[in-house]
């Protein structure tokens, strides 16, 4: 399993190498032993079908954690006799797997960003309890979410068109304060997976020797360097020398955080499988948003065809059928209503951590664009540039939190029409 070291190593080279510098000698001790222990056996063809349902939770851990994560629903992980709930009319209208599409058609966004730090002030608030009422009150929440989603977008392609230029300044340009240091290596993760590839290894099966060869390679054919210098340039751990190289080095770490935390969702899902496969079950970590919305999902679900106000509706089917049509849609909105407050508080109990370290990028950013005109000529400022550039995802991923709303599982209208 220490062949995900070099995989791991191509993720790192990708932030850039003040940030790499340290991480690829400690690298394996922190990930590697964790993927050891977790990961022994190959997953069978069921792999990508139940990968959708792990969230990445120990399996010991979750009775301890459920009990803490009880909700109004319930706090049972096994979702084997969840359903949307039987067979009558009512139940009928919620789809667990339906989402209705409130967005608009087209989006001009007003907002016009220059940074980072210009979308995080625009920062979207999550809807106050009782404010989602109607289909009309979702529709024009999303409208907002659209075009803010779609102006963060905008700003974070202006940053990655100039990857291609700062990875020639960090390369040929001069450094801060006169260093003499190496070229920097900036290598995306697709191109170093590549260079594995056309050597002919397969990444499940090649040793950690074989795919570090594999990068050393065509890191020294890219930069214009021996292997034996690539390697050093890549194992290199000089401490810091100016405050770019510092900037650098803060960046890399958000980056190696979200790059450790999302192996370890899969190690943990792999853990999983077995029983998963095994049983049909699956459990979920709460700790994180994407399990605790899981787990919300599947208990708002299934509450639905339980609930009093599908025995109402019901009730109105039976005895007036079309004519009370419009009546089972008020209750089947302020239904909806309660269950979107539950939701969104859900989404907000994680949403602070989720923009903590977005701000922390766009605040190095902006630190950077301040600096003078000289220091942005340097290869030290165009290496910090190139990892806040390969944080743009991060920033549309906090950016877009407030789309999570619409996740919700809702009960449908029921139809007016004739």
């Amino acid at each position: 399993m220490k062949r995900f070291a070099v995989i791991l190593l191509a993720l790192v080279i990708a932030c850039g190498t003040a940030g790499a510098q340290g991480m690829l000698k400690n690298i394996g001790g922190k990930v590697i032993n964790k993927v050891e222990k977790k990961v022994e056996n190959k997953a069978g063809q069921k792999v990508d079908k139940v990968l959708g349902k792990i969230f990445g939770e120990d399996p010991e851990q979750n009775a301890s954690q459920a009990a803490q994560t009880a909700t109004s629903y319930g706090n049972d992980n096994d979702y084997s006799g969840y359903s949307s709930g039987g067979s009558s009319y009512g139940s009928s209208l919620m789809d667990p797997d339906y989402h209705k599409d409130y967005y608009p058609v087209s989006v001009n966004p007003s907002y016009k960003f220059t940074s980072y730090k210009d979308a995080l002030k625009a920062r979207l608030d999550l809807p106050k309890p009782g404010t989602l009422n109607s289909e009309k009150d979702l529709e024009a929440y999303a409208a907002k979410v659209a075009e803010l989603k779609q102006a963060t977008e905008d700003i974070c392609i202006k940053y990655t068109q100039q990857q291609s230029a700062l990875n020639t300044q960090a390369i040929n340009g001069p450094y801060a304060g006169g260093s003499k240091s190496k070229p920097t290596v900036n290598v995306s993760a697709e191109e170093v997976m590549q260079a594995i590839k056309a050597k002919g290894l397969d990444p499940a099966t090649a040793s950690e020797a074989q795919m570090q060869d594999a990068v050393a390679e065509y890191v020294a054919k890219k930069m214009g360097v021996s292997k034996a210098q690539a390697i050093e340039m890549m194992s290199k751990n000089d401490a810091p020398q100016n405050r770019m190289d510092q900037i650098a080095t803060e960046l890399a770490g958000i980056y190696e955080g979200h790059t450790m935390a999302a192996l370890n969702n899969t190690s943990n899902a792999l853990t999983s499988l077995g029983t998963a496969l095994l049983s049909g079950r699956t459990t979920v970590d709460e700790t994180t948003m994407a399990g605790a919305l899981f787990n919300l999902s599947k208990r708002i679900a299934a509450s639905w065809a339980k609930s009093d106000e599908c025995k109402m509706v019901n009730k109105l089917e039976r005895e007036q059928g079309l004519k009370g049509r419009d009546k089972q849609n008020e209750i089947i909105d302020k239904w909806n209503s309660k269950q979107l407050d539950i939701w969104v508080a859900k989404i907000a109990r994680f949403a602070d951590a989720e923009y903590a370290d977005a701000q922390k990028v766009a605040d190095l950013d902006a630190e950077l664009e301040a600096m003078s005109a000289a220091d942005k000529k340097t290869a030290n400022w165009a290496s910090a540039k190139i990892q806040a550039v390969n944080l743009a995802s991060l920033i549309i991923n906090s950016m877009s939190i407030p789309t999570k709303v619409f996740e919700c599982p809702l009960v449908s209208h029921a139809n007016t029409d004739i």
